[in-house]
């Protein structure tokens, strides 16, 4: 196989992985920024905290930390009681286990179409901004490398030492 065609292959695969990545990053900030504006128009319902549970885990080595949140809620729509959950995938919404602890009455938002979907806590927080840059940011990469496998930008070919072609002058000639 020839050194240019493996290296284009290669391009192409690189181009994929980016784009794979940027697709799933940046389809998880858009949906995040989809809900945040779509809940303005969802009527709300009152609700109850079923489990607020806040754990750490350091069993990875003194550095390593994962915070983790869980909490889970019901309410009820037309008579029909529904159980949602918000587990939060970043450390900046950690703090939400303070704000709905054990058998408080929450509000909940409820998506018209479905209502087993709900929201508890419908504001934005820094994971839209890292998933939109990081999915970004790999697209961007992915659309350069596209581009270099679609025309091809390879060093030119340096004309060999038999090449007697004339080299053209920019002098006038008297």
């Amino acid at each position: 196989m020839k050194e240019s065609l493996k290296r284009k292959l290669a391009f192409l695969f690189f181009v994929v992985v980016m784009g794979l990545v940027a697709w799933v990053f940046t389809s998880k900030g858009v949906r995040r920024i989809y809900i945040y504006f779509a809940v303005k128009s969802w009527k709300t319902t009152q609700g109850v905290v079923t489990r607020s549970k806040y754990s750490v885990d350091t069993s990875g080595g003194p550095r390593s930390r994962t915070v983790r949140v869980e909490i889970d809620y019901e309410y009820a729509v037309d008579g029909k009681t529904y159980q949602g959950e918000l587990h939060p995938d970043d450390r900046s919404r950690s703090y939400l286990h303070k704000d709905f602890p054990l058998n408080k009455t929450i509000k909940v938002w409820i998506d018209p179409s479905d209502p087993a979907k709900s929201v508890i806590s419908p504001g934005l927080d820094q994971s839209v901004i890292t998933y939109m840059v990081i999915g970004l940011f790999s697209g961007f990469c992915a659309l350069i490398c596209l581009a270099g496998v679609i025309f091809n930008f390879e060093e030119p070919e340096k004309p060999s030492d038999d090449d007697q072609s004339p080299v053209p002058s920019n002098k006038a000639v008297d």
